[in-house]
């Protein structure tokens, strides 16, 4: 495979060019599949409220990279 087989653009709609905030997480994980619920909660009301903001799935295989990726530290855009 070449390099310019490698090479990957990656496009953000404007919708989500903005991005989300998140101050909290839920994980759930099978044999085949982790989701991971962003979310972000309002402590400004009683009780707590927790709105998700974000849900992504992805396989366990992707989740040990971006896990490996942090844990070496890598700063900046890299793709996994």
């Amino acid at each position: 495979m070449s390099e310019a087989d490698d090479e990957l653009m990656v496009v953000v709609p404007a919708a989500h060019q903005a991005g989300v905030w998140a101050n909290s997480a839920a994980v759930d994980v099978s044999d085949h599949e982790v989701t991971v619920d962003f979310v972000r909660v309002d402590h400004s009301v009683e009780p707590n409220l927790g709105t998700v903001v974000a849900r992504v799935a992805m396989s366990p295989k992707l989740l040990r990279q971006l896990i490996d990726q942090r844990d070496r530290g890598v700063m900046g855009e890299h793709r996994v």
